[in-house]
């Protein structure tokens, strides 16, 4: 319920608020959050991951951000790292599942970076994440490091995240357009979306603000029939 509560005041813009709801937590690494008997963390990992930004966010530290997700990140390879130790069969959703958290968070600590205008410091970390080739393992982030390409302004290397998926690429293709100012081809990527989804209101959005930039001001009022 908290990490609902928070997330929901961070999408509504009033992040200052939670902010400050999260610093209440203090230490979320101290001992006092792990279950004795087990060693195992009482504080679900969404939780901790959005802690760490607000906690940030809060102390009005962004250093203080990229420090937590590396230790994060740290716990997570611990993780990996038991899993494949285990001399049982262990088990490979759980593996996975941490494969998961790790890559996400090296995505989290490049958008920081982006946020602290250090794009050349973004643009490093995201060619080892490329490199090592541990992110695109995993599809749904695939979009995510190609959206911090967009805002880093390489449009050539937010394409590269494209991996076959006809959906991730449709819209990674839609916001290069953009990004490029081709509102024309973007208007009709951003079509091809809204036909193979037409319940999608973010397609049906943006392919809107397409149609306005490129003057097709008839075609506004109802986008998905253009």
């Amino acid at each position: 319920m908290l990490y609902t509560r928070l997330a929901c005041l961070t999408l509504c813009g009033s992040t200052a608020l939670a902010a400050q709801e999260a610093t209440a937590l203090e230490d979320l690494n101290s001992s006092a959050y792990r279950d004795e008997a087990t060693g195992s963390h009482l504080v679900p990992w969404e939780l901790r991951v959005l802690a760490v930004r607000l906690q940030g966010v809060g102390f009005n530290d962004p250093r203080k951000i990229i420090m937590g997700y590396y230790d994060l990140a740290r716990q997570a390879r611990m993780e990996i790292t038991r899993i494949n130790g285990k001399n049982e069969l262990y088990d490979e959703e759980e593996r996975v599942l941490w494969e998961i958290r790790l890559s996400d968070l090296g995505l989290r600590v490049a958008s920081a970076l982006v946020e602290m205008e250090d794009l050349e410091g973004a643009t490093h970390h995201l060619r080892k994440l490329l490199s090592s080739g541990s992110s695109l393992k995993i599809r749904h982030l695939n979009l995510q490091m190609a959206i911090l390409w967009l805002r880093i302004g390489d449009v050539e290397a937010a394409r590269h995240c494209m991996s076959g998926d006809a959906e991730i690429d449709g819209v990674v293709a839609a916001l290069s357009d953009v990004a490029e100012g081709n509102y024309g081809e973007a208007s009709n990527a951003w079509q091809v979306l809204c036909e193979r989804d037409p319940g999608n209101g973010m397609y049906r959005q943006n392919l809107a603000v397409c149609l306005l930039y490129a003057g097709r001001m008839d075609e506004v009022c109802n986008p998905s029939s253009s």
